[in-house]
């Protein structure tokens, strides 16, 4: 059977942890445009829509994101650790 400390490192390599940053800028940057246009399509008041389109964007990629990573890491939790599944973070190819 398989312990805690093997599925979950202690600490997550900095290049994971600054994908993760990255993704979930870039699903901020894509609330702010989707807010944009929401403002310009049908004439609201520019904050309103803006900051809506974010949390939402915001709270998508934070379920999908976190989600493939814990699917990940259960279904390659048995698997050498180095090896290009279990670093992969998901579930089906590297």
């Amino acid at each position: 059977m398989t312990t805690a400390p093997a599925l979950c490192p202690p600490e997550a390599p900095k290049r994971e942890r600054a994908r993760f940053a990255v993704r979930g800028l870039r699903s901020m940057g894509f609330g702010v445009f989707i807010g944009v246009a929401l403002h310009l399509a049908f004439g609201m008041p520019l904050w309103s829509p803006v900051v809506h389109s974010v949390c939402i964007a915001i709270m998508c990629w934070f379920c999908i994101d976190t989600s493939r990573i814990v699917v990940a890491r259960w279904l390659h939790r048995r698997d050498p650790l180095g090896s290009p599944l279990a670093e992969a973070q998901w579930p089906g190819w590297p």
